[in-house]
Parts: structure tokens; sequence; C-alpha cells
């Protein structure tokens, strides 16, 4: 490993910056970027967008091919590889009917509040 000398350390973190091009006094500017109030309207759904998982999940399964040159190991993770991404299909699909049973309760509630509401005048 080379060695550098405390004297080139010293004269190096000493030096300063200049650019000719700006004057020396000018002010900085600072641009204020609220980023929190641009990610409230984000939505969970931008970040979980199907499309991308479908590019994602076509690109595991071309590159799980199994083919005769690859070594036992290699083949037997690809084998792997294929299997979870089937069980990922299959907990997606659940998830898909749950969230929709969630929804058509949600709506059930929403509408019999609607009745209490109306028979309480």
């Amino acid at each position: 490993m080379a060695s550098v000398s405390s004297d080139a350390i010293s004269s190096s973190t000493n030096t300063e910056i200049t650019n000719n091009n700006e004057p020396m006094n000018s002010p900085v500017q600072l641009v204020d970027n609220n980023l929190d109030q641009s990610m409230e309207n984000a939505s969970p759904d931008t970040f979980n967008s199907p499309i991308r998982t479908e590019k994602v999940m076509s690109a595991y399964l071309t590159a799980s091919e199994i083919s005769v040159d690859d070594s036992p190991q290699r083949s037997f993770l690809k084998r792997r590889i294929r299997q979870l991404l089937n069980e990922i299909q299959i907990k997606n699909s659940k998830i898909k009917t749950l969230q929709q049973t969630i929804r058509r309760q949600d709506k059930k509630i929403f509408a019999m509040k609607e009745i209490i509401k109306n028979l309480k005048k």
C-alpha cells in the first residue's frame, strides 16, 4: 500500500476551489424543493405498478431457463427461481381476491351507514 506524506495532505486540504466564471462575492441561490409535498401525492400503486412487476417477472423467467450447459447447482437455482415465481403468482392472485372482498365489504358498510343515517332522521 502506498504511503502519503502529511505535507501533501495538509497542502491539499487548505486549497480553495474557485470558478473563474462567477464573481467571488456572489450570493449562492438555494432552491427549496419540498420533497415531502411531492411524496404526499404519490400513491403506493405508483411504486408497485403491474407493468414493472411483469417486466421483472418475465426477466426472471427468461433468466431461469435451464440449458444443457448449466452445472447442477445452477440448474437447481434456476428451478428454485421458477418455483418462487409460481408462489409469487399464487400469492398475488390471493391478495387480489382478498382486496376485492375488502372493497365489497367497505361498499356494503358504507351503504349500511347511509341507511342508518337516513333512518335516524
